[in-house]
């Protein structure tokens, strides 16, 4: 699977994010269990992913686990999935995790993130993420970047990031 569908797979979430009342609360009120959500969306992608291929969650070395390996006969991917923090999410250290173990054992790898805004406000770190993403200078190794908005209940917009490792 090519990069554009297997983001087009990852996007599915997209209608349970949408959907789902404790994702909607979860993003109107800030909350910082970050580490809960992270997991929540790592068993809801393992369910999606795994109508296409063969899905290994927490994948571990010696020191370090990929949250989810994806294997559709064609290629293997490695997911990084993290959660937004209260100022945003860096995007170029968490990029620089998928060159090292036990990440570049795999040559398909991506991150996986999502942002969102409090009652309907406009996410202020989009830009910056997007600017970053975009720089050259800064995040050379950067095949490809998608995202795809997504309003949660509660008129909560939110998007989902695919960044191509």
């Amino acid at each position: 699977m090519e990069a554009e569908d297997f983001a087009n797979k990852i996007f599915e979430i997209k209608s349970l994010l949408e959907e789902n009342e404790g994702v909607a609360l979860f993003a109107s009120h800030k909350s910082r269990s970050g580490k809960v959500f992270e997991n929540w969306l790592k068993v809801e992608l393992c369910g999606i992913l795994s109508h296409y291929g063969k899905v290994l969650p927490e994948v571990s070395d010696a020191k370090k686990k990929i949250d989810i390996v994806f294997n559709d006969d064609n290629n293997e991917w490695a997911i990084s999935l993290k959660d937004r923090k209260k100022r945003g999410i860096n995007v170029l250290d968490n990029l620089k995790e998928l060159k090292k173990a036990p990440y570049n054992k795999y040559k398909k790898t991506c991150l996986v993130f999502l942002t969102f805004s409090p009652f309907g406000k406009k996410i202020r770190y989009d830009t910056s993420i997007t600017r970053e993403l975009n720089d050259k200078k800064i995040i050379p190794r950067i095949e490809e970047f998608k995202f795809k908005n997504t309003v949660f209940k509660y008129n909560n917009e939110g998007r989902i990031w695919f960044v191509l490792g």
